[in-house]
């Protein structure tokens, strides 16, 4: 994902967008040493969908990710280097909602987490 934040009449804006489609292979052949280390700020199970979601911080202060499992299998990972961490997490209808330390809601469709979209 690329993000990429601006200023418009004062208030800071955000525009998402997918930069290239990846997997673990695709990352490791790409740089190998490409992993940063996470700590989970707030998780939720969603019992009626079998799935967990866990949102939190990097390895910098303006890092945080937010990820969908379902049992021990990672469906996704979004992890962003000018978020900041995200600090809550909630999920309504099919959508995961990730709170940002900068009190942004990060709104990813659960099927479609490409697809972003950010409320300042």
């Amino acid at each position: 994902m690329k993000c990429v934040s601006y200023l418009q009449d004062n208030k800071i804006g955000f525009h998402v967008h997918p930069l290239a489609a990846t997997n673990i292979d695709s990352i490791l052949s790409y740089d190998p040493n490409l992993w940063a280390s996470i700590d989970e700020l707030d998780s939720r199970v969603i019992s009626e969908e079998g799935l967990r979601i866990s949102c939190g911080d990097g390895g910098f202060g303006s890092n945080g990710y937010v990820a969908c499992l379902k049992g021990e299998r990672v469906l996704w990972t979004a992890f962003l280097s000018s978020s900041n961490p995200f600090c809550q997490v909630t999920f309504e209808q099919n959508q995961i909602i990730a709170l940002s330390t900068h009190n942004h809601q990060w709104i990813f469709p659960l099927d479609a987490p490409e697809l972003v979209r950010v409320i300042v």
